[in-house]
């Protein structure tokens, strides 16, 4: 059969011939994308395996292990699950998209395009239980999850500029996918936009064409057009759809303006900035379209980006959101009395670090507060959040996430102020700003602004945008209820760091103050090593004194901003079952400064010295403690994330301490969990179900951890699940089991471990439950008596 690239195009005008070729050009395009067809839409779990049940008893002596299909799930508009057959079971595994098109099985690898995913366990099994071998015949999946796929009439009628043929290709009813890639990975777009054939843009604009699909480069049909100074095409598609101008690629982290600059194409530049594209947005290297014009030495754009000057259109003043006197309480209050509008928004001075700013923004259910930081860049005061754009002033940040969400819960729509606030009088308006705690600057008088009756502020708002799923892992759990996560279903992630509660400054301790001794322990991060701090005491004379410490050194920290804003969070924590952070020390490389606990972690303890521990004294002693210092962090709204034996530090065998806060996160008090954004090796033993699946991470979640951290602490020490792999420990959850008792466990101890398992959150106790549950069970008296004893010392 002819390939596309064979067909005479000037026969296709002919509408006989037309048709003719277009369904050819169908019947082989199927037949080369037979081996993709294992796609079945959105569909539960039990109609998957009823599929693959039913293949099974039509082939009853066939042996159909590896017998696959993947679908999609109903939670997520992104990932997707991988359903097979392995003697004679069914399992179901967890298809994680992120980086755009990029997608994993949990233990596996990073593959770019959902197809090529597939095609690796095609190829071999690998972690799974069986190479994936026969396909259940569904359809082909959505273009835009594909690396590539077969050339079609389409792709060569753009390739070969007959504007003439891709019209008549697209108005006929046997046109293909407009988004579908060809060979190399181009949609019919990306080719258009490429050689400025403005007609077929307009024409495949037109046909809903998606402008943010993403070739094997990671780069959109904007960022192509920009490449290629295709000026004509870059004027369509920002008037298409402005958002494009930000859309990121997943490999170097360029915008399309990084393009434009990097190639010297000044007028692409231009049409960019004049649709409100950032002036500078960084890419993953923290370089700017300027910085990438003066090292490609494209010396016009240069200069016309140095001396470009954003407008600033925005319909309210600095006045209407800028509220320097409000702190965060005084800003919750004040939404509290406002209309739940999606998108109401200001901006207020930070508690925690001084001279930064924070965005608080509404997004129709929950509040969000977002670190606004500053830096200097080319001499210049910026100011950003996370990984966001440089903005000359905050007037231009707020506009531009007025004009684009990129990463906020909801683009900005309205300032929220005393203003807005409806059903009351100026008076009680003017009485919200006593909530505030800010000492530094005095109270704003209500009648400091004309007040506007609440009439007057109806902002029109858009339809709320679809949530945004972040990044999760892992198999999927059979029939996991939309309402068993204690907050709601789809909740976005924001992206960008999110503001502390008020805290004191981090302290920095100095490299010279600091001598690093032996090696105590290796992590994922990095190392611990034993420490003496000296601590000066120059006050009155009073000597300095030297304090043994643990040090804590990282291979890498990520983020910087976010590393620092994490130890902050850690060193606000002050209780006696705590690891005391004491501080942050920069050199070679980041370092945590925490306190010495000699006796090392529990687990070790458990294993190596098992005579010189008791049930009814220490480990009673020990799960009241654990309790008691979780419970604490409940009451701060943070997260451990990974509670285990080993993360449990002995002061002595009167007292333990709960340690490693490498992957906690401070919650926001505006929602009951965060998603995890970021992958990593994940302790799945120790994991809740929903954090293995869905990357939920809650008081819950660590509930559920902690009663794994009993089972080991009354089995001495014993590996839980033993032998047993990841992917075997979500099955065997799945299917209703949990860790047997271990030996020496009395049964009230054993109770309380499965309450700590039970499979909906909210069927979990508390912390504070867990310790009232200590403090009056008959059980532990003896370990209640010692804590009593031990406070009073």
């Amino acid at each position: 059969m002819a390939t596309a690239d064979c067909v005479n195009l000037d026969s296709l005008l002919d509408d006989s011939k037309l048709y003719e070729a277009l369904h050819a050009d169908q019947i082989r395009c199927e037949d080369e994308d037979l081996k993709v067809m294992w796609y079945h839409g959105k569909m539960s779990r039990a109609c998957a395996e009823k599929l693959l049940f039913e293949a099974m008893e039509n082939s009853p002596n066939q042996n159909l292990d590896g017998m696959f299909l993947v679908r999609g799930v109903s939670r997520s508009d992104k990932d997707y699950s991988l359903s097979f057959v392995h003697s004679r079971r069914c399992y179901h595994y967890y298809i994680h998209c992120f980086d755009e098109d990029y997608f994993m099985i949990t233990e596996g690898p990073k593959v770019h395009g959902l197809d090529k995913l597939i095609e690796f366990y095609i190829e071999g099994a690998n972690h799974l239980p069986t190479r994936l071998t026969n396909l259940c015949k569904g359809t082909l999946p959505p273009a835009k999850v594909r690396k590539e796929g077969p050339n079609n009439l389409l792709h060569t009628a753009v390739q070969k500029g007959r504007v003439d043929v891709t019209l008549k290709i697209l108005k006929h009813h046997l046109c293909p996918d407009v988004d579908s890639k060809n060979e190399a990975g181009y949609t019919a777009l990306h080719i258009a936009a490429s050689s400025d054939m403005a007609e077929a843009v307009s024409l495949l604009l037109s046909k809903k064409a998606d402008v943010n699909i993403k070739d094997p480069d990671g780069a959109t049909p904007l960022f192509r057009a920009c490449m290629n100074n295709s000026v004509k095409s870059a004027k369509l598609l920002v008037k298409q759809v402005p958002g494009c101008v930000h859309e990121k690629s997943p490999v170097s982290g360029w915008v399309p303006l990084h393009a434009a600059a990097m190639c010297g194409h000044t007028q692409c530049a231009k049409i960019l900035l004049d649709s409100h594209a950032a002036l500078f947005p960084r890419g993953y290297q923290k370089e700017t379209p300027l910085d990438v014009a003066e090292k490609y030495r494209r010396n016009r754009c240069q200069e016309f980006l140095e001396h470009y000057t954003e407008k600033l259109v925005l319909e309210s003043t600095e006045k209407d959101w800028l509220h320097p006197e409000l702190d965060r309480l005084g800003a919750e209050n004040l939404f509290s009395q406002s209309r739940k509008t999606q998108g109401l928004f200001l901006v207020r001075k930070s508690g925690s670090t001084e001279g930064q700013y924070v965005l608080s923004v509404f997004d129709g259910t929950s509040l969000f507060h977002y670190a606004i930081q500053m830096m200097e860049y080319r001499e210049q005061k910026m100011y950003y959040m996370d990984d966001g754009p440089f903005h000359r002033s905050l007037a231009l940040l707020v506009q531009y996430y007025q004009n684009f969400a990129d990463g906020l819960a909801t683009r900005l729509i309205a300032p929220v102020t005393v203003a807005s606030i409806s059903d009351i009088d100026e008076d009680e308006a003017g009485q919200l700003y006593e909530y505030s705690s800010c000492s530094n600057v005095s109270p704003k008088s209500p009648t400091s602004r004309a007040l506007p009756k609440p009439a007057q502020f109806r902002p029109k708002l858009p339809p709320r945008p679809p949530d945004l799923e972040s990044p999760t892992p892992t198999a999927e759990p059979p029939n996991y209820r939309k309402n068993s996560v204690s907050s709601r279903e789809g909740e976005h992630s924001p992206q960008h760091v999110e503001e502390p509660e008020e805290s004191l400054p981090l302290l920095e301790i100095s490299r010279k103050d600091l001598k690093l001794g032996s090696e105590l322990g290796k992590g994922e991060y990095g190392s611990v090593v034993h420490g003496v701090l000296t601590v000066k005491r120059s006050l009155f004379g009073r000597p300095s004194t030297k304090q043994e410490v643990a040090v804590k050194m990282f291979h890498s920290v990520g983020n910087r901003e976010d590393f620092l804003l994490e130890a902050r969070v850690m060193q606000q924590l002050k209780n006696d079952y705590i690891v005391e952070l004491k501080g942050v020390c920069y050199d070679k490389c980041m370092m945590l400064i925490e306190e010495f606990l000699p006796m090392g972690s529990m687990l070790d303890f458990l294993e190596e010295h098992p005579e010189k521990v008791r049930v009814k004294k220490e480990l009673y002693l020990w799960a009241a403690q654990i309790a008691r210092g979780m419970m604490y962090l409940e009451s701060k709204r943070l997260v451990h994330r990974d509670l285990a034996a080993r993360n449990i530090l002995l002061a002595s065998l009167q007292k333990v301490k709960i340690s490693d806060f490498g992957l906690s996160r401070a919650m926001g008090t505006d929602k009951e969990y965060y998603k995890a954004s970021k992958g990593g090796r994940w302790p799945i033993k120790w994991y809740a179900p929903e954090s293995v699946c869905y990357g939920h991470f809650s008081r819950a979640s660590d509930v559920w951890s902690y009663g794994v951290t009993l089972w080991e602490m009354f089995s001495y020490g014993a590996a839980p699940f033993e032998e047993m792999t990841g992917v075997e420990v979500i099955k065997f959850i799945e299917d209703g089991n949990r860790l047997a008792q271990p030996l020496k466990c009395p049964d009230v101890v054993y109770k309380t471990m499965r309450r700590c398992w039970s499979w909906e959150p909210t069927d979990r106790p508390t912390f504070s439950w867990l310790d009232w549950h200590f403090d009056t069970e008959n059980e532990y008296v003896s370990a209640r008596e010692l804590l009593q004893a031990l406070a009073r010392s």
